[in-house]
C-alpha cells in the first residue's frame, strides 16, 4: 500500500458518522417575469455577488467522424456524451459513449486525441495518468481500468445495493466510487467496491461525503426551502456547515460541480418556480460559487438541455473556470464560464444570440424523440383497461418496489441463439434486434418493445431459444420471438395488473399528484412516450427511478434531474397501499393559543395493511407552515400485527409559539440510513391555527423632547401586556428592550420574571428610564416574551410589539 494513503485511512477509520416545468424563453426579462408572477418574492442580488460570463469554446457536430460526438436516438430518450472531466494539467476529457471513445480536448475545446473505450455503456470516467483511466458502468455496477489503447487492465465489481453516481481518481486514495446516498467507497484488497470495512484489519472503506483534495463534501437537500453542505477538512479535522437556500423558488437539487485551488466551492442548484403545483411550473438551474468558509459570492442562471441525457456536464478547473457540455439539437456546445465582476447575475457579456442558443432546449419537443411503445398497442389496451381494473387487487408500496428490484436484479444466462442483430418476424412484418450483442450472464430484465413478460417467462423463453429482448422500436406490435418488458409493461407487472396497460391509460387507473407528494411505487408518466417508477430522492435531491428503458436496454435504477423529471406527470395507482396507514387523526378543535402549558393535543390510529408483523418507530410531530420540524409530541416503538392497528392515545403538549399556521404530522420509520439515522415517512397530516395568547396595548415611548445620544436617564418607555386567551397564563419572562434600525439587540430596559395573567387580565410593565443609546439614529422599543430556552439554556425571545424613536446627537 502507498504509505501516503495511511494518514487518510486512519482519519477515515476514526471518523464518526456526521451527527414544464420548462416554458417560454430564458432571457433576463423572462426570469424577472417568473419571479414577479410566482408566489416567491423577487430576489435582489446583493452588490457583492458577482456573476459568470459564458464563452463558446467549441461546437461539435453530432456524428461518428473524428472531431464529432455521438448521439444515440432511442425510445424515450436521446443520449449524448455522458461525462466531462479534467486532469491536473487542465486537459478536458469528454466521454463519448455513443461512439465508444473518450475525446481529449485542448484548452480551446477542440478534440486533439481519441481514446477507444471497451464498451458503449460507460457513464463516468476519471483520469489516472497519461496512459490509464477508470470507467464506471453504472447499469452493470462495475468499474473497469484500461489504458489509452483501449486495453482493459482490471474489473472492480460493485457488490452491494449501493447506487453509484460517479467516480473520482484521488491522488492518495486512488479510485473512489461516489454513491447516491452521499457516501464514498474505496476499493477493497479483494478488488471489490461496496464494503464498509476491510475484513482483515477493520480499516474503513466507506466515508461520508465526496472527496475533493483533502476535504469531503456531503450535500443534503433537507426540504424545499433549505439544503446543507457539510464540509470535513482532513488536514485540521474540522467540520463546517454551509446553508443552501432557494432564491427564486423551491430548492430541488444541489450537486457538487467542483472546487478550485483556493478552496472555493461550485454548486449546480435546481429550483422550481410554480404558479400552481399542477398547472404551470418551471425549473431554473444556477451555478453558485461559495468561499471555503461558506459565503455565497457568485451566481449565474445556468442553461440546461432536455434534448439528450448526460450524467455529468460540469467540471471546474483549479483556476475556477467552469466548463459545461451542453447537448443541443444541432450540436454539442462546450461552454466556458468565467467570473465577471458585476452584481447582475444573468448571462453577461455574451450577447443575446448566444444566450438564446444556450437556452434553446429547456422544454422537451416530442417530435425529436422516438416513443417507447406502439400507438396501436396503446389503443387496444385502453379499451380493456377499465373493464379489467376490478380484477386487480390492492398492493403495498413495499411489494411494488420489491417487484421492481426483482426485475432490476434478475440474472439471466444468454446463449448464442438468444442474440440477433436482425431476425425477420413475418407475423408483425419487421426485424427483431436483441437487447444484447453477445452471449454471457446478464443482470436486469431485457427491454422488449411491447413486452409484458414475467421474470420466469423471460428465463423460460431464453431456455427455449427466444431472443433476449427486442430493441427495434418500430411498428405497433410486440414480437413473440423475444422476451422482456417495455416501460409500461414493466409498470404493469410490478403493480401486479392482470393485463398490460400503456402510458396512455395508466393514468386511468391512477390519481394525479404533485411532485412533492411522490412516494415509492408512484409513477412519472408521459402519455404515448415513457413511464418511470419513483423510488426515492437521493441526498442531493435527484430522483431515483426504476424503468425499462434504452439506458442499458434493460430494467435498472437510474438517477434523473429535477429538470428531466419535470417533463413527466406524477400519478398514484388507486389501489396502492402504504404498509402503515393513518386513520382517525384528531386535532384539538378549540381555540389554540401560543405558548400555553398543555395547550394542544392530538391523536391518531395506525393500521398495518400487510400480512406480516411490522415493527416501526411511530411519531407524532408538529411542523410549521413551510414543513419545517418544530417538535415531537410522541416518539415510540410499536409492533403491529398483520391487519392490526395501534393507537397513540391522546397526547397533550404545550402549544407552539409564535402564533401562526402549523400541522400535526403522523410519521413512521422502519429503516435507517447508512449513518444510522431514522428515515421518516410522513403518512398523514392535519393543519391547525395557533392564535396569539398575548397582546400589547398602550406601548408608550418618550416624546415631545429630543432624545440625545448617551444622555443619563435620557429615555423611558412602558407598555401593558394583555392575556388574549381563555386560560390563565404564566409567562416565564417579559422584557422591554432597545433594538437598532436593523433589528439588532442593543440592551434590555427591564426584564420581569414569571408573570401570571388570568384571561383578559393586564400586566403593567412599569415606566422605565434608562440611558439613551450612544449613537444617533433610528431605534425601536421592543416588547417581547420568552416561553422557553434553547439547548444552551439561553432565552428564546418572541417580539410582541414595537415602537420607533429617534436619537439625535
Amino acid at each position: 500500500m502507498n504509505t501516503k494513503v495511511v494518514p487518510y485511512l486512519l482519519a477515515l477509520t476514526l471518523l464518526l458518522p456526521w451527527v414544464t416545468w420548462a416554458e417560454g424563453d430564458n432571457d433576463t426579462e423572462g426570469l424577472k417575469r417568473v419571479w414577479t408572477s410566482s408566489a416567491t418574492t423577487e430576489v435582489t442580488p446583493p452588490n457583492t455577488l458577482h456573476t459568470f460570463a459564458a464563452q463558446e469554446m467549441a461546437v461539435l457536430n453530432w456524428g461518428t467522424e473524428p472531431h464529432q460526438v455521438g448521439l444515440d436516438k432511442v425510445p424515450g430518450n436521446n443520449f449524448g456524451p455522458q461525462s466531462l472531466t479534467i486532469d491536473q494539467t487542465g486537459t478536458l476529457y469528454l466521454l463519448d459513449s455513443a461512439n465508444q471513445r473518450v475525446s481529449v480536448l485542448n484548452t480551446t475545446g477542440q478534440p486533439v486525441l481519441s481514446i477507444p473505450v471497451a464498451s458503449k455503456g460507460a457513464s463516468d470516467l476519471c483520469i489516472v495518468d497519461e496512459n490509464h483511466l477508470y470507467l464506471l458502468f453504472r447499469e452493470d455496477k462495475v468499474v473497469i481500468s484500461q489504458n489509452w489503447a483501449g486495453e482493459i487492465n482490471n474489473f472492480y465489481p460493485i457488490i452491494t445495493e449501493m447506487f453509484p453516481v460517479g467516480i473520482q481518481c484521488h491522488g492518495e486514495l486512488g479510485l473512489i466510487v461516489e454513491a447516491a446516498d452521499g457516501n464514498s467507497y474505496l476499493v477493497s484488497k479483494a478488488g471489490t467496491i461496496g464494503d464498509q470495512i476491510e475484513a482483515d484489519n477493520r480499516t474503513s472503506l466507506m466515508f461520508k461525503g465526496w472527496l475533493r483534495g483533502n476535504r469531503a463534501f456531503f450535500l443534503e437537500r433537507q426540504n424545499g426551502s433549505q439544503g446543507m453542505i457539510l464540509v470535513h477538512n482532513y488536514v485540521d479535522n474540522t467540520d463546517r456547515e454551509i446553508s443552501v437556500t432557494g432564491k427564486v423558488g423551491s430548492l430541488e437539487t444541489l450537486n457538487l460541480a467542483g472546487t478550485d485551488q483556493v478552496g472555493n466551492i461550485y454548486l449546480s442548484v435546481e429550483e422550481l418556480v410554480s404558479d400552481s403545483l399542477l398547472v404551470k411550473q418551471k425549473v431554473f438551474r444556477f451555478l453558485r460559487k461559495y468561499t471555503a468558509d461558506g459565503q455565497l459570492v457568485g451566481e449565474v442562471n445556468l442553461p440546461y438541455s432536455l434534448y439528450a441525457l448526460t450524467t455529468k456536464d460540469l467540471v471546474v478547473t483549479s483556476a475556477g473556470e467552469v466548463f459545461q457540455a451542453l447537448p443541443l439539437k444541432d450540436n454539442l456546445e462546450i461552454v466556458k464560464w468565467e467570473v465577471a465582476e458585476t452584481a447582475f447575475r444573468m448571462l453577461s457579456g455574451t450577447g443575446r444570440q448566444l444566450s438564446q442558443k444556450l437556452f434553446s432546449y429547456v422544454e422537451r419537443q416530442d417530435d425529436d424523440f422516438y416513443p417507447s411503445e406502439g400507438i396501436g398497442d396503446i389503443s387496444e389496451r385502453m379499451e380493456r383497461s377499465l373493464t379489467t381494473l376490478a380484477l386487480d387487487g390492492p398492493i403495498t408500496r413495499t411489494q411494488v418496489i420489491q417487484n421492481a428490484k426483482n426485475y432490476a436484479n434478475a440474472s439471466f444466462s444468454v446463449g448464442k441463439t438468444n442474440v440477433t442483430t436482425g431476425t425477420y418476424d413475418k407475423s408483425i412484418a419487421r426485424n427483431v434486434i436483441s437487447a444484447v450483442t453477445s452471449s454471457g450472464n446478464y443482470t436486469g430484465a431485457f427491454y422488449k418493445w411491447g413486452g409484458f413478460n414475467t421474470i420466469a417467462e423471460i428465463s423460460t423463453g431464453l431456455t427455449n431459444g427466444k431472443f433476449a429482448g427486442d430493441i427495434n422500436a418500430v411498428g405497433n406490435s410486440a414480437s413473440s420471438l423475444a422476451v422482456g418488458v417495455d416501460c409500461s409493461g414493466f409498470v404493469s407487472r410490478i403493480w401486479e395488473l392482470s393485463s398490460k396497460r400503456g402510458t396512455g391509460n395508466l393514468p386511468d387507473l391512477s390519481t394525479r399528484i404533485t411532485y412533492n407528494d411522490l412516494k415509492p411505487g408512484d409513477i412519472l408518466n408521459r402519455s404515448s412516450d415513457h413511464v418511470m417508477v419513483f423510488s426515492t430522492r437521493d441526498s442531493s435531491g435527484n430522483y431515483l427511478v426504476y424503468e425499462s428503458s434504452a439506458t442499458g436496454w434493460k430494467v435498472a435504477l437510474n438517477q434523473r434531474s429535477a429538470a428531466y423529471v419535470g417533463s413527466y406527470t406524477p400519478y398514484r395507482y388507486t389501489k396502492i397501499l402504504d404498509e402503515l396507514s393513518v386513520f382517525d387523526l384528531w386535532v384539538k378543535a378549540a381555540p389554540i393559543y401560543a405558548g400555553l402549558k398543555g395547550g394542544f393535543d392530538a391523536q391518531f390510529k395506525l393500521k398495518n395493511n400487510t400480512q406480516v408483523t411490522v415493527v416501526a418507530k411511530v411519531a407524532m410531530a408538529i411542523h410549521d407552515a413551510s414543513g419545517k420540524f418544530v417538535s415531537d409530541m410522541i416518539n415510540v416503538s410499536s409492533t403491529i400485527a398483520p391487519g392490526g392497528s395501534s393507537q397513540t392515545g391522546k397526547v397533550v403538549v404545550d402549544s407552539p409559539t409564535p402564533a401562526g399556521q402549523y400541522k400535526v404530522v403522523a410519521k413512521v420509520s422502519t429503516k435507517q440510513d447508512s449513518q444510522r439515522r431514522d428515515i421518516w415517512e410522513e403518512l398523514a397530516s392535519a393543519p391547525f391555527t395557533v392564535l396569539p395568547s398575548l397582546g400589547v396595548v398602550d406601548l408608550w415611548v418618550k416624546s415631545g423632547t429630543p432624545i440625545y445620544a448617551g444622555a443619563k436617564g435620557g429615555f423611558d418607555a412602558q407598555f401593558k401586556l394583555k392575556n388574549l386567551s381563555n386560560q390563565s397564563i404564566v409567562v416565564p419572562k417579559v422584557a422591554m428592550a432597545i433594538h437598532d434600525a436593523n433589528g439588532m439587540f442593543v440592551k434590555d430596559m427591564k426584564v420581569s420574571v414569571s408573570v401570571s395573567l388570568k384571561p383578559g387580565e393586564f400586566y403593567q410593565m412599569p415606566k422605565t428610564a434608562v440611558d439613551s443609546p450612544t449613537i444617533a439614529g433610528g431605534y425601536k422599543v421592543v416588547a417581547k416574551v420568552s416561553w422557553k430556552t434553547d439547548t444552551q439554556g439561553k432565552d428564546i425571545w418572541e417580539e410582541i410589539a414595537s415602537a420607533w424613536f429617534t436619537v439625535t446627537k
